[in-house]
């Protein structure tokens, strides 16, 4: 009984369909969260601006609360974004896992009317407004909280100085824009920003009060600065010159305090600061005193500070055309007694960072490597630009003591509601060093779910404290679900107890900054830790060990049930397929191949259920055989496959032909047997939606070709269910692809290796050609002739051009298959061979950039050694079209007959007996040179001496070599002769291309390297006298330079 209730246990824990699949070589030890606590954003493809700016939004905490306490219906527009940030900025805050797939972020947000596509590149500066100015549209609390947090104002002052008007005109902001080029640092940059121009002379201003002309001083300043201040470097520039855009990589320094009173309007403009300043304090006294006047008179306190401390860069590394985005990152509210804490976002790393390291890794410039020179033998010192520099700088305004805690009341102001109630009974009910305990088991108690939902919400009281400025050394362990160090309990309890205003001031910073997750969210990233944290226990050697106990060693008292073999052979399967694959660290692979193979040896039983298993639910061969993204995994699926088949053959084969009548009273084969069933199955998966994978198909169908190999009752069924047409129409896509879905339900673990059915086929399909191959060959009968169905008949060999045929041959799967194939078809056929033939050679006609592969099959075709009987003879099929195929390319032509010339007898004697119909027009008279030269060293191929070829080959036919000495025998001797002569007699008409004003100065030089090539001896030499006088008459007058 306990053998029984721990085998259902563990099989229930690896059953397909109760959760999600695993992700491929998967080890989550490795995919955690990072050490210092922190969770990143995963790239897929493209998307590191995304990140990097989700990051510094993140890592405000009070934009990040007030972003995750916004109720779930409760955005006035972008509801779709905002919820999936929510989400976004839970897993951040909550999650176990190393980072976070941001796809469903990016198919829901939405710029310049367009979803995000992954795979294109943006300006994070451009996708920082973009955001931010929808967060602003989202709710009233939210569009309050970016204005104070991002949004400045900047004044263009026009000042006469004739008749003492004054122009101004006020424009927010939300980055302030730097120029990088010709500037050392930020605050020459300012200084750009806040020149005074003086406007005289023929730009002279036009004064909108006196309408006159007068002279004026024009300048900007800054009016009002937000709490963060953005700053866009300008690194990006349009070069007029090349019309290209550039990056500037010079070096631009930033500093880590940066005090802007030098920019402001009450340093710039004291006057008319002044003026607005007395004039605004008139209103207030007029008005009686309010809640608003007080903010209002607290935000003018927050004005005049100006001092801000750099929190966060964003840095661009590549180019202008593209790159990549990473930040740093400052940890924010710490206690005055910890240093601060600086870490690198990088996509899915996230790490700590040396601040002091900013210089260099950001301000750009260039760096000096040493290089050894090997002429001086010295080492030199080599200067490049750097290509890594800062884009977007983020600084944070510092606030006195005694105003940071009105800071953050105002922040959070907007947002209180029925939440911050909430809030305030969390944050009362805080308890002093508690952990959040996960709990995997499922069926718990009401009572349990609800203390656990309480100790959640504590943790997330404890966190948001931590961040507050408040906060005290950490002298605890940290929690890995936390994203900051626990402050220690010490701690806390002499900070509440230090003075009941300090408690008071902490408790409402608490009720405004921590972030309240809703249930929703909060279910759904507790229910993923507890997954995660499974796998974790699941994925670990160990747990790997104690299966590999359970499922190998059967207790000697439970071996003499019948039904125990069978029970652990499920187990082993279903752990073997679900979950051990599926890992990163399999080193016992074969080990369990060899443990399945010997209980589906020792129990009929477990192999039936294993094949009928499949056939039902065919979810493993969905994932082993067509997505599985290792070859290794796949090739070990399809050998256990075949040795169950093999095993059960002896009781199933005649089984296989069996047929059955349906509900319709149509008779149907195939369902007697467990393997047929599954046979069947893998063919409908074929049918609906392999396509999306086609790289890894090359075992699905090596199956299939071995089950047809395993005797003729395979073949037979195989061919009375169609499978021929089957193939035909999954390689040509006649089938709609509707699809069962066999991509994944999780679309992070879906495979981003689709390929549309137009785009080549890969190699894979390989076995799919032997499989009709093979199938085709053995449906021959004793006649001779194939016995295939007209579905199956016509699915390969019929339709207009041999559509199955062509496409084959011009994807190049499998060229020695698709001969098999073509002689399986021919033989006792010559009427089928003649018009493949010409199917061939339309292709090349039509082709004529791309006929390497349909020439590929005519020399495999070709071949007179080792044919089965039956064939016609291909060569002379061929030869009688070669000629007409050369008037569309002939240089493919030509170097096709000169590899066939040497080893083709009946290539070779057509070659040379046609000699005199071909050597005039292609190395005479045609004008591209490349042919001319492969038509010389077609005449050179039929030489039968390897090393008389070789020579030609190996030296510059400008510059061939007249004293090389070519031992040649008789018979090469007089076909070298016979083509000598026939280069002799092609003299007097060569007198046709020897002017040089029409055909150049090249154009015979082919035709006088090749002959000067075949003076091998003084006897060929000799061979000349009869025609010297042709020559004579070629060369004068037309070659001769300077005329004779």
């Amino acid at each position: 009984k306990n053998y029984v209730f721990l085998h259902a246990k563990l099989l229930a824990q690896h059953t397909p369909g109760v959760k999600a699949p695993y992700p491929w070589d998967y080890w989550p030890r490795d995919e955690g969260r990072s050490e210092c606590g922190y969770v990143g954003l995963t790239n897929l493809g493209a998307t590191c601006y995304m990140a990097s700016c989700i990051q510094h939004l993140y890592m405000m905490p009070q934009a990040r609360a007030a972003i995750l306490n916004v109720p779930p219906t409760g955005a006035q527009k972008h509801g779709p974004t905002l919820l999936e940030l929510q989400r976004m900025f839970a897993y951040l805050l909550e999650s176990e896992r190393k980072a976070y797939n941001p796809r469903s972020f990016c198919r829901v947000y939405q710029m310049d009317h367009q979803p995000l596509n992954t795979g294109e590149q943006k300006d994070m500066a451009e996708f920082f407004i973009d955001l931010v100015s929808k967060l602003e549209e989202m709710t009233p609390e939210l569009k309050d909280l970016v204005k104070r947090l991002f949004c400045g104002t900047l004044s263009n002052n026009v000042v006469s100085l004739d008749c003492g008007h004054v122009s101004r005109t006020a424009e927010e902001f939300y980055t302030v824009r730097c120029q990088v080029a010709d500037m050392r640092n930020l605050q020459e940059s300012l200084d750009e920003v806040t020149v005074k121009d003086t406007l005289e002379g023929d730009n002279m201003y036009t004064c909108s009060q006196c309408g006159k002309k007068v002279r004026a001083e024009k300048r900007a300043c800054f009016k009002k600065l937000p709490q963060i201040l953005c700053f866009n470097t300008m690194r990006y520039t349009f070069n007029m010159v090349t019309m290209l855009k550039e990056k500037v990589n010079t070096h631009f320094s930033f500093p880590m305090l940066l005090n802007m009173t030098d920019y402001v309007e009450k340093t710039l403009m004291p006057h008319q600061y002044k003026e607005e300043r007395e004039k605004r304090k008139q209103e207030q006294e007029n008005k009686k005193a309010s809640a608003v006047d007080a903010n209002k008179a607290t935000e003018d306190d927050f004005e005049e500070c100006l001092e801000y401390e750099l929190v966060g860069v964003t840095v661009h590394t590549g180019t202008a055309d593209g790159g990549h985005y990473y930040s740093f990152i400052k940890e924010r509210n710490k206690s005055a007694l910890q240093h601060d804490r600086w870490f690198l976002f990088n996509d899915a790393e996230v790490k700590p960072f040396d601040p002091s390291q900013i210089a260099a890794e950001c301000f750009g410039g260039e760096m000096t490597s040493k290089t050894y020179d090997s002429v001086t033998e010295k080492y030199m010192d080599f200067s490049f630009e750097k290509t890594n520099s800062a884009y977007m700088l983020f600084y944070e305004r510092r606030l006195p003591e005694h105003l940071k805690q009105r800071h953050s009341e105002l922040l959070a102001s907007p947002t209180a509601s029925s939440r911050t109630t909430e809030a305030t009974e969390k944050a009362s009910a805080l308890k002093d060093d508690e952990e959040l305990t996960v709990k995997t088991d499922t069926e718990k108690s009401d009572d349990k779910e609800t203390a656990e939902n309480e100790k959640s919400n504590t943790k997330m009281t404890n966190i948001e404290l931590n961040n507050s400025p408040s906060e005290k050394p950490d002298t605890s362990s940290s929690d890995a679900t936390s994203i900051e160090p626990q402050a220690s309990t010490s701690a806390a309890a002499a900070t509440a107890a230090s003075t009941k205003s300090t408690t008071e001031a902490a408790v409402k910073h608490t009720r405004m900054q921590i972030p309240i997750l809703n249930k929703e969210l909060e279910d759904w990233i507790w229910q993923d830790n507890r997954q995660f944290l499974q796998d974790r226990n699941i994925f670990e050697h160990t747990y790997f060990n104690f299966m590999w106990q359970i499922c190998g060693h059967i207790p000697q008292t439970l071996l003499a049930q019948t039904d125990v073999t069978c029970m652990a052979a499920k187990l082993s399967v279903s752990f073997f397929i679900e979950t051990f694959i599926h890992a990163k660290e399999k080193p016992t692979m074969v080990p369990w191949i060899e443990l399945l193979t010997k209980q589906f040896n020792a129990s009929q039983e477990a192999c039936e259920w294993f094949l009928t298993h499949m056939s039902i639910e065919p979810w493993w061969p969905v994932q082993v055989l067509i997505q599985c993204p290792n070859q290794m995994v796949r090739q070990m699926f399809q050998r256990l496959v075949i040795h169950v088949i093999q095993r059960l053959r002896s009781s199933h084969a005649h089984l296989y032909l069996k047929t059955d009548t349906d509900d319709d009273g149509k008779e149907v084969m195939g369902n007697a047997s467990c393997v047929t069933r599954f046979i069947s199955s893998l063919i409908l998966l074929m049918e609906h939606g392999a396509k999306a994978h086609l790289r890894h198909l090359s075992e699905f169908f090596g199956l299939l070709f071995e089950f047809s190999r395993m005797g003729d009752e395979e073949t037979v069924f195989l061919l009375r269910i169609n499978v021929i047409k089957s193939v035909a129409d999954f390689y040509l896509g006649n089938k709609t692809q509707d699809c069962i879905d066999v991509g994944s339900d999780n679309d992070d673990n879906s495979s981003d290796e689709a390929l549309s059915v137009d785009k080549t086929r890969p190699a894979s399909l390989d076995k799919m050609i032997a499989l009709v191959a093979n199938l085709v060959e053995r449906s021959r009968g004793q006649d001779f002739r194939l016995r295939l169905s007209t579905k199956d008949y016509n699915a390969i060999a019929g339709g207009k051009g041999f559509p199955f045929l062509y496409q084959q041959i011009k994807d190049n799967i499998n060229p020695h298959q698709t001969k098999h194939l073509i002689h399986a078809l021919c033989r006792w056929d010559d009427r089928l061979a003649n018009q493949i033939i010409t199917m061939l050679f339309t292709s090349v006609t039509k082709h004529t950039e791309l006929c390497g592969p349909f020439f590929k099959l005519l020399t495999l075709l070709t071949e007179t050694q080792g044919g089965p009987s039956g064939l016609p003879c291909f060569s002379q099929l061929v030869l009688q079209r070669v000629w007409d195929a050369a008037e569309y390319c002939p240089q493919s032509a030509l170097d096709w007959l000169a590899f066939q010339a040497p080893k083709n007898k009946i290539a070779h004697a057509w070659i040379l007996q046609s000699a005199d119909n071909w050597v005039e027009q292609y190395l005479l008279a045609h004008n591209n040179s490349r042919v001319r030269n492969a038509a010389a060293y077609l005449l050179v191929s039929l030489v039968p001496s390897q090393p008389f070829r070789a020579n030609f080959r190996t030296h510059s036919l400008h510059k061939l070599s007249a004293h090389v000495y070519r031992d040649l025998n008789s018979d090469a001797q007089i076909i070298l002769h016979n083509i000598i002569n026939l280069l002799l007699r092609l003299l007097r008409p060569a007198r046709a291309y020897a002017d040089i004003g029409v055909h150049g100065t090249t154009k015979l030089t082919t035709y006088f390297s090749l002959l000067s090539y075949c003076m091998v001896s003084k006897t060929e030499k000799l061979m000349i006298g009869p025609y010297m006088r042709a020559l004579w008459d070629l060369f004068h007058p037309r070659l001769s330079e300077p005329s004779v």
